[in-house]
């Protein structure tokens, strides 16, 4: 039987924003509930929010699915940290967590991981913000480090309708110029890849931070867009 293939996956963007911590976190449950054997790290240096939500929930009584590590910059290169963390714990799925305003620790996060998901809301302002996060994981990929780049959109009024749709149509075309030169007034319309599942406000996400739902709702759906339907592929059971 062929070995499973490790899931590497970043999730952030440069400059923040929406739903970054809680899609590492509520995606992470959702493959350990699958039998994946998970680890999230925690690279954030300011503010630690997937720490804080770990030792939260244990505090307040929650198993917690899945393992952290929290890199910190004395640790040296996030890459290589990543790396280790994945021999050493025997992973088959690692979900880094970067924090805004971090490009050297989202450069190294880019060259361990094997997808880049970054997450948006569908207003015009939060869209505007994914430039920057798109051209420095674009030059991670053309150094020859294979990275996949793909959006997800969260805190969206309604799934498919209004404005994630106007979004999606958007964030799909590609309207540079010639020379790359982004659209003056849609820059984020990159010709990228948006994730099928989309996360809504509707799912009060809000209130389950510091806490191990029962139901992660939406993020279940991305889950089975990543690694498919049903548990990791030789167990059986829940997890």
């Amino acid at each position: 039987m062929a070995s499973l293939q490790i899931l590497r996956l970043l999730i952030a963007t440069l400059k923040g924003g929406p739903g970054k911590t809680t899609s590492v976190i509520l995606l992470a449950i959702a493959l350990a509930r699958r039998n994946y054997n998970v680890v999230v790290i925690c690279a954030d240096t300011r503010t630690r929010g997937a720490t804080d939500w770990v030792q939260e929930s244990l505090r307040l009584g929650y198993t917690v699915p899945f393992k952290l590590a929290i890199w910190e910059e004395k640790n040296g290169p996030l890459s290589a940290f990543a790396r280790t963390v994945e021999q050493q714990t025997g992973a088959d799925a690692v979900l880094i967590d970067t924090g805004g305003e971090q490009p050297e620790a989202f450069a190294h996060g880019c060259l361990y991981a094997d997808k880049l998901i970054m997450p948006v809301g569908p207003m015009n302002g939060e869209l505007r913000r994914i430039l920057e996060t798109y051209r420095h994981a674009a030059a991670i990929n053309e150094s020859g480090s294979k990275l996949d780049i793909s959006v997800l959109l969260t805190r969206v009024p309604q799934a498919g309708k209004g404005k994630a749709r106007e979004a999606r149509e958007d964030l799909s075309t590609d309207l540079r110029a010639a020379d790359g030169t982004p659209d003056p007034d849609k820059p984020y319309a990159l010709g990228l890849h948006v994730l099928t599942a989309e996360i809504t406000r509707a799912g009060a996400y809000d209130e389950m931070y510091c806490i191990i739902p029962d139901d992660v709702g939406e993020y279940e759906d991305l889950c089975t867009e990543l690694v498919g339907p049903g548990n990791k592929p030789g167990t059986e059971g829940a997890a």
